[in-house]
């Protein structure tokens, strides 16, 4: 007799602003982590008033009914005829399950907004699971 595995689905799902609340404690250790670097453009606090009044969204990476990551997203301005999708604070567990989902979820997200890319601030050893990534170069940040 076989016995099948079953495993959970990927669901990588934007919070709608109103659920943000709800959401936002369960998402905080994946936003504070201390693995993304000293790239901080904004406290988690501020961060959370920009996904509840709609000028982010935060994002959750569910595996079956288990939180394993979130992230958030807006949208920027490369040059006057370029709109880009950033991704920031992109963190969580199992990251080779739910890379791919996040991929094309995002890259369609984009797309649907008129962006022509997407960038993403994570740790540098994410572009190792999406290869459509291309490193653009290096980012620098002087605090002030």
């Amino acid at each position: 007799m076989q016995t099948a595995s079953i495993t959970p689905e990927i669901h990588c799902i934007m919070v709608e602003p109103f659920m943000v609340d709800a959401m936002w404690e369960k998402c905080l250790p994946f936003i504070e982590n201390p693995e993304l670097g000293d790239i901080e453009y904004m406290s988690p606090g501020e961060l959370k008033q920009e996904c509840l009044a709609g000028y982010a969204q935060l994002w959750i990476l569910m595996l079956g009914d288990d939180l394993v990551g979130c992230f958030c997203t807006n949208f920027g301005e490369a040059s006057s005829t370029v709109k880009v999708c950033n991704i920031f604070n992109l963190a969580g567990s199992g990251a080779k399950l739910w890379s791919k989902a996040l991929d094309e979820k995002i890259a369609g997200f984009a797309q649907s907004h008129g962006c022509s890319a997407y960038m993403c601030v994570t740790r540098k050893g994410f572009a190792r699971l999406v290869p459509e990534l291309k490193e653009a170069g290096a980012l620098f940040v002087r605090k002030l």
